[in-house]
């Protein structure tokens, strides 16, 4: 039986010679039955999009909240393996940032995804264009 562990620790990497960074893909986040070994089941998605938006946070040092995040699930990742994600930096200005990460096990692609990363904009109090109708009289 695969043991538990948080999600804090599966978002854990380490840093890649090349500058990438890896984590492995743990089998208690398996999508199969809870009765049966992770393998009968593939990786979670919401876990890979995590490691993805969490990969391009890391690795390009960004601070300000994400706003959108697009995964592409290209093949299976596979258990106990570790995945490399490879963020680069699409454009940054002074509010938002776009990003892109590519992960791959063992030279496989297995995700890409693409991340907007932006900042709060002072923007001017929503008020409506007419006045609501009255209630209904019944």
């Amino acid at each position: 039986m695969t043991l538990p562990i948080s999600l804090d620790a599966a978002l854990a990497f380490r840093t890649l010679d090349d500058g990438g960074l890896s984590a492995p893909v743990p089998g208690y986040f398996s999508n199969g039955p809870s009765g049966m070994a992770p393998e009968k089941g593939f990786p979670f998605g919401g876990l890979l999009a995590a490691l993805c938006a969490q990969s391009m946070r890391q690795g390009l040092t960004l601070t300000a909240p994400l706003r959108t995040l697009s995964v592409q699930y290209l093949s299976a990742a596979r258990f106990g393996d570790q995945v490399a994600f490879r963020p680069r930096l699409l454009r940054g200005g002074r509010n938002v940032v776009y990003a892109a990460v590519e992960a791959e096990q063992d030279g496989r692609l297995t995700h890409h995804a693409t991340g907007t990363y932006g900042l709060d904009g002072a923007t001017p109090p929503v008020t409506p264009l007419h006045r609501p109708p009255p209630p209904l009289q019944c």
